[in-house]
């Protein structure tokens, strides 16, 4: 399992430095996760397959917190699998 980062509008492996981009991705789960005591800190995490066969975790801040990098990238990136 890889771990993947927003870079240059790109999705970006930390474990090759092999990049990515939209329509060579695939969202296959995402989870949210809130604070306890604070409802702004909050987390979304997906589980990302490129066509390669790569496969790794995104994780981004929600509401103020998210990255605009990120949101970019992931609008163009189809969704074949839901929150759990």
């Amino acid at each position: 399992m890889d771990r993947f980062v927003v870079r240059c509008d790109r999705l970006q492996s930390l474990g090759s430095g092999r990049g990515f981009a939209a329509e060579d991705l695939t969202i296959r789960e995402y989870q949210r996760f809130e604070g306890v005591s604070d409802p702004d800190d909050a987390s979304i995490v997906y589980a990302i397959e490129t066509r390669r066969g790569t496969k790794g975790l995104l994780v981004d801040g929600l509401g103020r917190y998210a990255s605009p990098a990120v949101g970019r990238l992931l609008e163009a990136v189809e969704i074949h699998g839901g929150a759990r």
